[in-house]
């Protein structure tokens, strides 16, 4: 978390997590939260900074009403020299900063429409789903002709989806892994299995062997060779529906994503790659919320609708899982709720709309 004074007001863009949410929750206020949308290309130049620049003005109005104490001139000196610096924020997605005294940070918040909160807690609603995305994904092509695979950093901009060569060891396609389609002939060719099985070989018998078996080893063969590098990041397979069927049945140590993109890997682009890791991530995210909704009415604890209820819950640290309307209103008092959810460690997720169907703002299982 960047905390520095005002005299080093450099814009530190970074991507928003679990760790930052939490720091945000514990945070004491006069908390300030400048939501500012992502620079379109063909907007007037400047005009996102003219846009920061009113912003800030409204959040030094806010904060003058909030705390008129002499004690937010610091604050109101952090925010000016924020502002006057906005112009290194000219291009990119959309951004939240958060002020509050001893704590200055700018996130990357794609997706955020523009809006001002100033009060004794950071506006953190609008931020959960970001915090819960993964930070970054890797996508593969899966195709026996040709194996591809990329690296999508956090904010899953059109840039920001990078082709990697493929590790040592992970063969390309599978004539390079040694399988043949030789039905009537006994071949036994062999490949390195990579890294991450040692010097064993790998047999691709194309004799008595139906193709699916040895596209299987093949596939196996990748899946294993890439673990080192993937580890436990999230995967969105690309590719046809044959194809990546028998991928996931190979590649059961790594965190494929339930979402899958069906096209031809060989002809599709990194800004497509990156749309589609996005699209990916935020379906997981969801069904995640979908589970929390289908749990609420079955929860033998559990406070429904009821914002005031749950509030007081959170304060006193019984709520265990959580979910709220992402456009819920009264947004202060569901903030307020989620924010000291957060400092007890509940598990919060949101859904899209501003009420939950046939439950309200927020719904909460509780954990005594």
């Amino acid at each position: 978390m960047n905390t520095s004074t005002p005299a080093s007001a450099a814009v530190d863009l970074k991507p928003f997590n679990e760790n930052e949410l939490n720091t945000l929750a514990r945070t004491e206020g006069p908390c300030i939260t400048i939501q500012l949308p992502g620079f379109h290309p063909g907007a007037p130049d400047g005009s996102r900074s003219n846009q920061m620049r009113q912003l800030t003005q409204t959040a030094i109005a806010q904060l003058r009403d909030f705390d008129p104490s002499a004690e937010i001139d610091s604050l109101i000196a952090t925010l000016e020299a924020m502002a006057e610096d906005s112009d290194s924020m000219a291009g990119g997605p959309g951004v939240t900063l958060c002020v509050s005294p001893g704590l200055r940070a700018v996130f990357a918040t794609p997706g955020v429409t523009d809006q001002v909160t100033v009060g004794d807690h950071f506006h953190v609603l609008h931020m959960i789903k970001l915090a819960k995305l993964p930070h970054e994904i890797y996508a593969l092509g899966v195709n026996q002709n040709q194996i591809r695979l990329w690296k999508v950093a956090a904010d899953f901009g059109a840039d920001n989806a990078k082709e990697l060569a493929l590790p040592p060891g992970v063969p390309a396609s599978l004539e390079a892994a040694g399988g043949y389609d030789a039905p009537d002939h006994d071949l036994e060719n062999r490949s390195s299995a990579g890294p991450s099985v040692g010097g064993m070989r790998v047999r691709f018998g194309t004799g008595s062997d139906h193709s699916a078996a040895y596209l299987h080893r093949f596939f196996k063969l990748v899946a294993d060779g890439l673990r080192p590098t993937i580890q436990n990041t999230p995967v969105l397979l690309i590719g046809v529906h044959e194809e990546l069927a028998e991928y996931r049945r190979s590649a059961t140590h790594c965190d494929v994503l339930e979402t899958e993109w069906r096209a031809a890997s060989a002809h599709v682009n990194g800004a497509e790659v990156a749309t589609h890791a996005q699209e990916a991530a935020l379906l997981r995210y969801r069904s995640q919320g979908e589970a929390l909704l289908q749990a609420l009415p079955d929860s033998p604890a559990r406070i429904l609708g009821d914002i005031e209820a749950i509030t007081r819950a959170a304060c006193e640290g019984r709520i265990h899982r959580l979910l709220a309307a992402e456009a819920a209103q009264p947004a202060d008092e569901v903030n307020t709720a989620v924010v000291e959810a957060l400092k007890t460690r509940a598990e919060v997720l949101t859904r899209p709309g501003d009420t939950i169907p046939g439950i309200g703002a927020l719904g909460a299982i509780l954990r005594y």
